[in-house]
């Protein structure tokens, strides 16, 4: 199994969300052992996929408004892709299209219209007022609590360097939390 997927690629790349192009690159061209994917790292057509999956990463770490969007139609689409009103809108709700509504966030009345003009919604449709209502309070929410500010100073007891029982003071919005 190591030949096909080395168990340092899921440290360095897979399990890694802070990984850069630069630093997967690296890897690829200098540790992996499976030679396709260590040809990624000089092959013109795989740089340009990975390009295109760190370009798609950055859109949905941009917000999390973004995030809970394209999660929400990703799996609508993976979850029913086979069904007889989902397959032929494949150009509307398969992510690998870049026109796919995924990857383009939506006002509430902007998204009704395309998907009534998709025939995807109307009575007794997949989207339903409350699947509306969901998403966009949801997306509201993760929004909220992205900008809920939480930082931590440690407090030494005086000294200039931490002790083995430093304490840490939480300020919570303007609170302060001991959390010893």
């Amino acid at each position: 199994r190591e030949a096909i997927l080395s168990s340092a690629f899921f440290l360095y790349v897979y399990h890694n969300e802070n990984a850069t192009m630069d630093a997967v690159v690296s890897y690829l061209a200098n540790y992996e052992s499976n030679p396709g994917l260590k040809a990624m790292a000089t092959d013109p057509k795989g740089l340009a996929e990975l390009t295109a999956v760190f370009a798609q990463m950055e859109f949905i770490a941009s917000d999390p408004r973004v995030a809970v969007w394209f999660c929400f139609f990703h799996d609508l689409w993976k979850s029913n892709n086979k069904m007889n009103k989902i397959k032929p809108k494949a150009d509307l709700l398969d992510p690998a299209n870049t026109n796919a509504i995924c990857w383009h966030v939506m006002a509430p009345e902007d998204l009704d219209k395309v998907l009534k003009t998709a025939g995807l919604r109307k009575s007794g449709s997949l989207f339903l007022d409350a699947t509306f209502k969901t998403l966009y309070d949801f997306m509201a929410e993760k929004y909220e609590q992205s900008q809920t500010s939480v930082s931590v100073k440690k407090v030494y007891d005086g000294e200039d360097t931490p002790t083995a029982m430093e304490k840490a003071e939480v300020i919570v919005e303007g609170g302060e939390v001991d959390r010893a």
